[in-house]
């Protein structure tokens, strides 16, 4: 005797629900392939603007949100050398978000007409870049590249106050040199501060020095010395 065979019915319902729910996938997916990015965030920069970025990593026509490679960009990024480290990622509502640490600019070489980073590296002259000190005078490259990376420790309202630089290495009476690392720094207030490569972090004391010593009138501060004291002379004395 032959087994009946049972002939299942085909669920519309359920065929009509699979190839709805396909549909929008595949819309969704068209959707977001073709949706440019809206909004840019970027943090972390002072010296670039916002649009220097943007146009740097070709993303000013805002491409598809899809298409951006994060890690791409983050390497293009950190190939400038105004950038010392950045990091790209997508963000919601097709935002795309940028962060980077900059490489600061700390002074204007005078002589080779070049901008020092903090990392002792050297860029063509900006005009864009304003507010840091010119070094007036000749620095040997390990001593400058140091004095460089330890400047970029102070405060930005700080080293906008100095106005000039200049390497002064100090001797003993028989023309030796004691310290190769010192540096004579022209204030915008007229003040004369010595300091050295290691002990630059010194400088972001010197409004707190003025204040509590109640300096007001103009002479040289020493920040050079070993000892506990800032010792303070006053022009002509």
């Amino acid at each position: 005797m032959k087994k009946k065979v049972k002939v299942r019915k085909l669920n519309i319902a359920r065929v009509l629900v699979l190839i709805l729910i396909i549909y929008i996938i595949v819309c969704g997916a068209i959707y977001i392939y073709k949706e440019p990015v809206r909004h840019y965030e970027i943090k972390g920069n002072h010296v670039l603007s916002d649009m220097e970025i943007i146009e740097y990593l070709h993303l000013e026509n805002y491409p598809s949100y899809i298409s951006i490679n994060p890690r791409k960009l983050k390497n293009k990024l950190e190939q400038n050398k105004l950038v010392r480290k950045a990091n790209v990622k997508y963000g919601l509502n097709f935002k795309i978000i940028i962060e980077i640490t900059e490489n600061t600019p700390v002074m204007y070489l005078k002589l080779e007409n070049k901008i020092c980073l903090a990392s002792g590296e050297k860029i063509d002259s900006n005009e864009n870049i304003i507010g840091i000190p010119t070094l007036l005078n000749s620095t040997p490259k390990d001593i400058l590249e140091d004095f460089a990376i330890n400047l970029a420790s102070v405060d930005e309202g700080i080293l906008s106050s100095i106005s000039e630089i200049e390497y002064k290495p100090s001797y003993n009476k028989d023309n030796k040199i004691i310290d190769e690392n010192r540096f004579l720094l022209s204030m915008n207030d007229n003040n004369l501060v010595y300091i050295t490569s290691h002990k630059a972090e010194k400088l972001n004391d010197y409004l707190d020095i003025i204040a509590t010593r109640k300096i007001n009138t103009n002479g040289i501060l020493y920040l050079d010395g070993d000892g506990p004291g800032n010792l303070f002379k006053e022009f002509g004395s």
